[in-house]
């Protein structure tokens, strides 16, 4: 059993520039995308680069994140007897 899974790049197309080289050579080009950092996607072609950030999930499980609240500092009135 594997710890880490497969994720989906991104579907949507690199918008490459106008003038681009790659296209005008191959108009039917398809630049990959790349996971830089969990959840950050990077396509890179002569004419430019494109980022494509996932959506982070507000669910975990079907719970929402848990918000911690501070601790008590010492000598504060809730501390003292």
């Amino acid at each position: 059993m594997t710890m880490f899974r497969k994720r989906k790049a991104p579907d949507q197309p690199f918008a490459h520039a106008p003038d681009c080289k790659i296209v005008h050579a191959d108009p039917g080009v398809r630049i990959p995308w790349n996971e830089i950092r969990r959840g950050v996607w990077e396509a890179r072609c002569a004419c430019g680069v494109q980022y494509h950030h996932d959506p982070s999930p507000t669910t975990v499980s079907g719970s929402t994140r848990s918000t911690r609240r501070p601790l008590a500092t010492r000598g504060s009135a809730s501390s003292t007897a």
